[in-house]
């Protein structure tokens, strides 16, 4: 899961449920607003390994940071390679695998980085590309870059301005966006996609989700599943759908409201049953609940029953 949480420490609450709930294994938020003032403790949640970096410039005292979190169990360590570089605000660590180790960064540009700061950004982009020569990498962040456009590969601005660099770079490291939709919402500002994903690999990353923000935040969650199997995991280690409780009423009316025609036309056999099969996926994990863990979970007390019905309220909206 990621988003831009435009500050954390009144949403940890908030996002801790979402954890827990949500049993994911990464969770990256930009915008933490964190500093040295708010210690890690503040920002602790149960069972996942947390990687953190606020903001130090003295010209911008608010703002920024980043955090990463990841669960305990995948065993995270921290990148030394990449700590070592000097773009202002990322994180990195690295999750061994049976068959190849994950490279997994949260970065976070701000709309007045220096230049100097953007061809950091860069040198930072081909360091974690080197570095993913002999690992997979999962990249995410909310860079602040408005003019570029990854569906249709354009780029609202000069050549020589930092938007072009950047997505030049991008391409020319082969490196695959997989955020296609508006993650950005203003009352007074336009609609746009700021937040990415970036792997190495075009089909690493599926079901991608939009939802709610956290708190007040003008940006959405993104949930989505990285293709990654760990031959060491069992059976009962993977995460597996209740399809007994599955609301197939919901799903049918979704599957009728597609305009088959429109969405299928011009396309070969194989893009048709991709397609379907994507949206099948993607409103199976919308409308089928997840089996629950055999094992005993802790109750938690900062969660009271009238704020988790809101929340399922608003995820239902």
């Amino acid at each position: 899961m990621y988003t831009n949480a435009c500050s954390i420490i009144g949403k940890m609450d908030e996002l801790r449920y979402m954890a827990q709930n949500g049993n994911f294994s990464v969770i990256g938020v930009t915008e933490t607003w964190g500093n040295e003032t708010i210690n890690d403790a503040e920002l602790h949640t149960e069972g996942y390994t947390e990687f953190r970096k606020d903001r130090r410039s003295k010209l911008q005292c608010r703002g920024g940071g980043v955090v990463l979190y990841v669960k305990d169990t995948l065993r995270p360590r921290q990148s030394s390679k990449l700590k070592t570089n000097e773009f202002e605000e990322s994180v990195w660590c690295i999750v061994e695998f049976a068959d190849s180790p994950l490279l997994v960064g949260v970065c976070y540009r701000s709309t007045s980085s220096s230049n100097n700061n953007n061809d950091k950004l860069l040198k930072l982009l081909q360091m974690a590309a080197d570095k993913s020569r002999n690992s997979l990498l999962l990249l995410i962040a909310d860079f602040n870059y408005h003019e570029i456009n990854y569906n249709d590969y354009t780029v609202t601005a000069g050549e020589d301005l930092h938007p072009n660099k950047f997505f030049s770079y991008t391409q020319d490291l082969f490196l695959c966006q997989h955020v296609m939709n508006c993650t950005r919402y203003g009352d007074t500002q336009k609609s746009s996609i700021l937040d990415y994903i970036f792997t190495c690999e075009e089909n690493a990353i599926s079901n991608i989700l939009y939802k709610p923000p956290l708190g007040k935040s003008d940006h959405c969650c993104l949930k989505f599943e990285c293709i990654i199997k760990d031959q060491n995991a069992t059976e009962s280690d993977l995460q597996k759908l209740n399809y007994w409780k599955g609301d197939f009423s919901s799903m049918r009316k979704a599957l009728r409201e597609i305009d088959w025609q429109t969405m299928l036309t011009g396309k070969t056999v194989e893009e048709m049953w991709t397609y379907f099969k994507e949206t099948l996926q993607t409103l199976c994990t919308s409308y089928v609940p997840c089996k629950n863990s055999n094992h005993n979970t802790k109750k938690r007390t900062w969660m009271t029953k009238a704020t988790k019905k809101l929340l399922k309220k608003r995820e239902a909206a």
